[in-house]
């Protein structure tokens, strides 16, 4: 059942939007204008709301604008700017699997063209078996069949618990053999990539490029079940058997690893050395990050062992991009030419050593100390150079993404020399950090030679293969003869038998294997730990998504049934939300914006934080040697090393069967639900408003809900009982006017049958006139009857009859859809980014979340930019000052008064959005200066 849109109207579905979306960014140019020229006649046009039709207006102007601009200097095509858009034939991601695929093709060429083109299955010249397309009898594969009727497709999982996932008969079973199953998976994974990591270590400049792949990482978690013959020995180097045979194995022997010798079980094993060869990918893909890190390092450690003085870091960061550039673009005869100082630095009086007592009253002195200082930066540019060069193999020419992805073996060699600089650096300063009191201390970068596997219980794949292993159930033998459908929709029948399918839209079997002819399809794949199930399906991806507006797009524009907010993001505020104020009659505001926070105390009851880290404490604290310090694993010496690999593998191994069980991974399910809980309440603050945060109001909520259910239909049940009864006492009197007035007919029907004479017809009028009124009052009585039964019906609160859908209300905040004004001083931080060791991705799922409400049409997101947001007033747009050493509040002269950082940031944000709808421009004390010429 739809939920209605906060205005006018109900709200569409929003596949509708999305269809006139892409029916008006693909108009004609005349016809476009001619329908967008009236927001109230579009809306009217295509049954929306008036506020609806003003988003799809502001987003299809923005694409409209945005293929206006000039083709893509790589492809040459329009439609995007650059080959880093995912549309681009010339983009990295799509050469790299379009190489892929060239590559299969050509080894399964060399493969038809080395063996016999006879058919077993029919026998027939030209191919070798049915799985060839040239075969009358060939059926296709799942990706053949997908690639037929969705060739621009995407994939996404809905997840629940394993109790609503898996049919009852089913879930002891299923459970216990997941358990195993992932344990066994996590045992063998974590013994073959710290296998993997000990030979780099041991053996620098060993090519190890054949384990980055999902075929490489399966042979060798063969390698160690033992699972090898003589001929499959041979694809391995050497060194990697001996270095196995003679050294790994024997001090680390496999005491707690579970053998996995069902067939059906190595179809998990395959998928999870997927995921491991993926990150082993991207993990050397970083090495242009690493050789950035280690050049800055460097820097600072040739400049402080020197005496000079590393502030202002403007002119490190400099000089660290050009040794980068230089090293990246591998031009070993370019001249180390020092980067010029910029026309705003006005730090230039930096002593090159502590003693300037001689400098006393010599007007050249600071120009000299400055001269030194950048001669010693030139100095060390060279040095740091010419070390980078060294460390760089001769297989990497330049460090861009292409080289590096291709040879992920030299990129591994070149950070294991990083590493051993820092162990080096360590060792000497006996201390991870050197802290100076001249300058800010220089930080030791610290990564693994390899990803380790994490201790948490790893994930299962159910596909066909294994689903009657894992759930014990027999799959009879499938019939090919006869039976052109794919093998992955047969295997729907054993999917809805052992998992509640209904759960996720489909009513029966039959419109499950039919849903894959209305682009939504269940893609044959569920993955679980014993505790949660992930369900994967694949859809027909939209081939027009919504743009992102910026406040420029929405100049001189005029918002129909709309109320603005402007949102400042943070680190220990989440959100600070400054709503437009109320407005009288004559369109002035009555009071001050207000404002709304969701604080990170709020965001942490909400998703239930504080209370699973206390859990997670007690029970480390009660699992004995995983709380004791674990041996450095970031670092390139292998004795080290050693000590971590036997911390791993035999010391904790206990303790991390015991500690990362079923308990760990129930509350990693209550984690994400937590955090997705988190955000639906901070974007429910946002475009619905909602009550004052109270940790008391929210606490015993889950304990007590089904109570206060059953006690609000209790009482709902009473008023109902009581309106019947009302009720009763009214259609009495509606019956008795109803024999009232069937009298009243029989008696006009006897006059009538007399002669008229005007006594008689003054009669008849009376009796008519009596009439209606007896009818009056039984439509009283009927409209008195429907208004007991209504209000007996209704919601308790009032709140829940005109706002369903939100968490509380505010009795100031407007309840029209929003234009979100949202800033952009966090945006694209990932989830567990932290800026001051504070987390700052939090924000940006909340504003991805607000993207999903303006798909629904909710709100419209405007990105808006944050200078000087914090740093003017306001109110009379005047400078503010610190307040002493407090950081959150800011003090203005001019208005005598102490105000918030985030709350003036806020309302600064919404005023710059406003002022961008009515006059085109940002507000002049908040415009950025004109860059210079």
């Amino acid at each position: 059942m739809d939920v209605p849109l906060i205005g006018p109207g109900p709200r569409p579905r929003k596949a509708v939007l999305c269809a006139v979306f892409r029916v008006l960014i693909h108009l004609p140019g005349t016809i476009y204008e001619q329908r967008t020229a009236d927001v109230t006649e579009m809306a009217f046009f295509y049954s929306i709301s008036i506020a609806q039709a003003f988003q799809l207006i502001t987003m299809a102007d923005n694409v409209r604008r945005e293929r206006d601009h000039p083709p893509c200097p790589a492809c040459h095509q329009p439609g995007h700017r650059s080959r880093a858009d995912p549309d681009c034939p010339m983009n990295q991601q799509r050469l790299r699997r379009a190489a892929g695929r060239r590559g299969n093709q050509r080894h399964r060429d060399r493969i038809r063209n080395t063996q016999p083109q006879q058919c077993a299955s029919c026998r027939q010249m030209g191919h070798r078996d049915r799985r060839s397309r040239l075969c009358p009898l060939h059926v296709p594969t799942k990706l053949e069949y997908l690639n037929d009727l969705m060739p621009l497709r995407e994939k996404y999982t809905r997840f629940c618990s394993l109790e609503q996932g898996v049919r009852p008969e089913f879930q002891e079973h299923f459970r216990r053999q997941a358990i195993a199953t992932s344990d066994a998976i996590r045992n063998t994974l974590l013994r073959a990539q710290l296998l993997l990591s000990d030979f780099v270590l041991s053996h620098p400049g060993a090519d190890i490029s054949f384990f980055f792949s999902e075929n490489g990482m399966y042979q060798l978690t063969r390698l160690i079940r033992d699972k090898l013959d003589g001929q499959q020995r041979d694809i391995f180097p050497p060194a990697l058997i001996h270095h196995w045979t003679t050294s790994f194995s024997t001090r680390f022997p496999a005491a707690h690893t579970t053998a996995i010798d069902d067939i059906h079980m190595t179809n998990a094993l395959t998928h999870a050395c997927t995921e491991i060869g993926t990150s082993n990918k991207e993990h050397a893909d970083r090495l242009p990050l690493r050789v950035k890190s280690f050049i800055k390092f460097r820097l600072l450690a040739i400049l402080k062992d020197r005496g000079v003085r590393t502030s202002p870091m403007r002119d490190v960061h400099r000089a660290v991009d050009h040794v980068f550039e230089q090293v990246t673009h591998s031009l070993p005869d370019a001249p180390m030419a020092p980067p010029e100082p910029e026309e705003d630095d006005d730090v230039v009086t930096e002593d090159v050593d502590d003693d300037d007592d001689d400098d006393d009253g010599d007007v050249d002195a600071p120009g000299r100390r400055m001269h030194a200082r950048q001669q010693a930066i030139l100095e060390a540019m060279g040095v740091i150079y010419e070390e980078v060069q060294a460390f760089k193999p001769e297989a990497l020419g330049t460090l861009d993404e292409e080289t590096v992805h291709g040879h992920p073996s030299a990129s591994i060699t070149m950070q294991a020399s990083f590493l051993r600089v820092y162990d080096h650096y360590k060792a000497l300063h006996n201390d991870d950090n050197d802290d100076d009191e001249e300058g800010p201390s220089i930080r030791v970068p610290s990564f693994t030679i390899l990803p380790i596997p994490s201790r948490h219980r790893r994930f299962v794949t159910v596909v066909p293969e294994n689903i009657g292993t894992l759930a014990g159930i027999s799959i009879p033998h499938r019939q090919l003869d006869n039976n052109p459908q794919p093998a992955f929709i047969d295997s729907f029948t054993h999917f809805w038998r052992v998992f509640n399918m209904q759960k996720w839209g489909f009513p029966s079997l039959d419109a499950m294997q039919r849903s894959v002819f209305v682009g939504h399809v269940f893609d044959a794949m569920v993955r679980t730990d014993g505790v949660q199930v992930h369900f994967v399906f694949t859809r027909i991806k939209a081939r027009s998504q919504p743009p992102q507006i910026k406040e420029q797009d929405v100049a001189n524009r005029v918002a129909i049934e709309h109320t603005s907010v402007g949102i400042d993001p943070g680190r220990r505020t989440i959100i600070t939300a400054s709503y437009q104020a109320p407005e009288d009659d004559d369109g002035d505001a009555t009071g001050p914006s207000p404002i709304r926070r969701v604080g990170l105390k709020e965001w942490q009851v909400v998703a239930g934080e504080k209370a699973r880290e206390d859990q997670y404490r007690r029970r480390l604290r009660a699992a004995g040697r995983l709380d004791h310090e674990i041996p450095e694993h970031r670092t390139a010496i292998n004795e080290t090393f050693h000590e971590y690999i036997t911390h791993r593998l035999v010391n904790e191994a206990d303790d991390t069967a015991f500690f990362f069980a079923d308990d760990h991974a129930a509350a990693r399910f209550e984690a994400r639900k937590g955090k997705q809980r988190a955000v639906d309440h901070a974007a429910n603050v946002i475009t619905f408003g909602g009550r004052k945060f109270s940790e008391r109001g929210r606490r015993h909520t889950k304990r007590n809900r089904k109570q206060r259910h059953f006690r609000a239909m209790r009482k709902r049940r009473l008023r109902l009982m009581a309106a019947h009864d009302a009720n009763a006492a009214t259609q009495a009197h509606h019956d008795q006017l109803d024999s009232m007035i069937q009298g009243l007919d029989a008696y006009v029907q006897l006059l009538h049958s007399m002669d008229t004479d005007p006594t008689v017809s003054g009669i008849i009028q009376q009796t008519h006139r009596q009439r209606q009124d007896l009818q009056d009052m039984q439509r009283e009585d009927q409209g008195t009857m429907a208004a007991r039964i209504a209000q007996a019906t209704q919601p308790s609160s009032p709140m829940r009859e005109s706002k369903r859908q939100r968490h509380g209300t505010w009795k100031n905040v407007a309840a029209n859809p929003k234009i979100i004004f949202y800033g952009t001083g966090l945006m694209g931080q990932r989830d567990q980014a932290r800026v001051g060791h504070m987390p700052a991705g939090r924000s940006e799922l909340v504003r991805q979340k607000l993207h999903e409400r303006q798909s629904q049409g909710f709100c419209l997101v405007v990105h808006t930019d944050e200078y000087l947001s914090s740093q003017v007033c306001n109110s009379c747009t005047s400078r503010l000052d610190n307040f002493g050493n407090v950081f959150a509040l800011k003090h203005c002269v001019e208005e005598a008064m102490v105000i918030n950082r985030d709350d003036n940031a806020a309302t600064c944000i919404l005023q710059t959005g406003q002022h961008q709808m009515q006059h085109g421009s940002r507000p002049f004390a908040l415009r950025r200066p004109p860059p210079s010429p």
